[in-house]
């Protein structure tokens, strides 16, 4: 008989709380077989959240306090772990606000037989909006309930910060179309990518695949906690001139709108 692959998702998170809970609940009944979180020194009851899952054997709990903005080490690191000490087939790379969803509601369905030769699984990704005005008075699964039916292509990437801050949008930044993401397959996988749209292999890159999973993002969830992302990861990525100018430019274009006018909405 055909041994069932291990799917494990991993969760990078911060600060969170208002919606951690529902999304690892949602990918274990997805079929996910494991998940593994690290918690980037939360302050909002994050770690409350993720602590029933982990008392119930479902959940393994790392806590990387640091504040320098090392996304793609972490996530590596819980890729490789989920890989060499939890014997995973396949990984998701995720953030608390996303949800992948397959067809059939079991996510081991799209997953190709262990014997062929791995692939990445390329899954589209849609934000969720809705009138920015509804977030004051309703919960945010009531006020997202919209996506784009032909969401524009985003401009190319800006070079240089007056790039950042010269670009006009026609219409919301959230109603463009957003990059995929993929289920990593485990063989050979050296390095995520930041963003975990990809991966770096060992000899070889897997060939991209089109999957039937769809991942539905809840990208601004309140007025307090876009401010609080923005105004973090903004400030934190403009102090490092190591980076290249534009990790995270949409960021730092947001807090220099934020400082501009006083106030995010």
């Amino acid at each position: 008989a055909m041994t069932r692959p291990r799917l494990i998702m991993t969760l990078l998170v911060r600060d969170a709380a208002d919606i951690v809970a529902e999304n690892v609940a949602w990918h274990l009944a997805q079929g996910v077989d494991h998940v593994i979180a690290t918690d980037n020194g939360s302050v909002d009851g994050t770690v409350e959240a993720l602590e029933p899952f982990a008392r119930d054997g479902a959940l393994t709990l790392l806590h990387e306090p640091s504040r320098a903005y090392l996304q793609d080490i972490w996530t590596t690191r819980m890729a490789l772990m989920a890989r060499d000490r939890m014997g995973a087939d396949w990984v998701i790379c995720n953030d608390a606000d996303e949800f992948w969803r397959a067809p059939s509601g079991r996510l081991h369905d799209v997953l190709p037989d262990p014997s062929e030769r791995p692939c990445l699984l390329v899954c589209r990704r849609h934000n969720m909006i809705g009138p920015r005005d509804a977030l004051l008075s309703v919960h945010w699964a009531d006020a997202l309930v919209y996506r784009a039916v032909s969401p524009p292509v985003l401009p190319p990437s800006p070079e240089t910060e007056a790039d950042v801050q010269a670009i006009r949008f026609q219409t919301t930044y959230f109603q463009h179309q957003v990059p995929a993401k993929v289920i990593f397959p485990t063989r050979g996988l050296s390095r995520v990518k930041r963003g975990a749209h990809g991966g770096i292999y060992d000899g070889h890159t897997p060939e991209e695949r089109d999957c039937a999973v769809e991942i539905v993002h809840f990208p601004v969830r309140s007025l307090e906690d876009f401010d609080r992302t923005v105004r973090r990861i903004g400030s934190s990525v403009r102090g490092r001139p190591e980076l290249p100018q534009l990790t995270s430019w949409k960021y730092r274009r947001w807090l220099a709108m934020a400082e501009k006018h006083g106030s995010i909405w």
